[in-house]
């Protein structure tokens, strides 16, 4: 999830359990190549936000 609420979703398949056992799997997104663009948009957009949180200010030294 990014910090502005967002939630990034990666194209997997979740099993469902039942007593340890695996009784069902949902259906992927995507698969094969389409999922690629998909997956690249959500790091870049993942890195940006993270990188935009990261930067330090520009320091101030005008009142020296």
């Amino acid at each position: 999830m990014l910090s502005d609420g967002t939630r990034l979703r990666a194209p997997i398949a979740f099993p469902t359990m039942r007593d340890r056992k695996i009784v069902a799997v949902s259906p992927l997104t995507c698969y094969g190549e389409g999922c690629l663009d998909g997956t690249r948009v959500m790091f870049d957009r993942a890195l940006a936000v993270t990188s935009t949180s990261n930067a330090l200010p520009n320091a101030d030294t005008s009142r020296t």
